[in-house]
């Protein structure tokens, strides 16, 4: 899972990935010359454990707020637990079966949230920037938008590994429509690089790779955009 350390007024990281991977984030971090004790900021994309199991532990380390979409906010601080699984798929439906133990699975240590965000919000201390929602994989699913510049840090609204787009888990997504939804708005936003979650930056023929895979995601699932 990455996580994107961003300098504007302040110094803002998006998402904090895996469990047990502070030290290791904190030492990539210092070898790109930044100490995660001055991030004034933490934007967590969305819930899951593998982008926001670090933000109780930074947030503590450096005394920075935490932002995210309001629909997020009661499972990272832990009012709701964690969805169970999807009925997207054969594995969403067999973690439903066991809410208990996915719950534990799943769940991130729980943190408040000063800034409840919403889609079109302006970042202040990231000049150009608004926040972007991208529901399907979670309710409040969310990434960081600059029109001006024309790029986006769109959390797991995709992935793409190997130089190939892939949708996002599915058997822990909310909405199959809603994902296709919101890779058809990124399409649609003339961007020159999009940063996910997972993978590399994508470049080049964005809108051209965002259609192809839609449509091939469309027919392998019966489902039209």
């Amino acid at each position: 899972a990455n996580c994107y350390l961003i300098e504007g007024e302040s110094l803002v990281l998006l998402d904090t990935g895996w469990p047990g991977r502070l030290t290791s984030l904190m030492e990539k971090a210092r070898k790109a010359g930044f100490d995660l004790k001055q991030v004034a900021r933490i934007i967590l994309t969305h819930h899951h454990l593998d982008h926001a199991s670090n933000a109780a532990a930074l947030k503590e380390l450096s005394g920075a707020e935490l932002l995210a979409h309001s629909l997020d906010v009661p499972v990272i601080d832990g009012s709701s637990p964690p969805p169970p699984g999807s009925d997207i798929c054969m594995a969403g439906k067999a973690a439903r079966m066991a809410p208990g133990i996915v719950s534990r699975i799943m769940s991130c240590p729980s943190v408040q949230v000063e800034h409840h965000l919403e889609s079109g919000d302006e970042l202040g201390f990231l000049p150009g920037c608004e926040v972007l929602h991208l529901p399907g994989h979670t309710k409040g699913s969310m990434g960081i938008l600059n029109r001006e510049k024309r790029w986006a840090l769109v959390g797991d609204a995709f992935s793409h590994l190997f130089g190939v787009l892939w949708l996002p888990t599915l058997a822990f997504s909310d909405s199959l429509t809603d994902i296709l939804s919101s890779i058809e708005v990124l399409r649609d936003l003339d961007l020159e690089v999009i940063y996910p979650g997972h993978g590399p930056a994508l470049t080049g023929d964005i809108k051209g790779r965002l259609d192809r895979f839609l449509r091939q995601r469309a027919l392998w699932r019966n489902i039209p955009t």
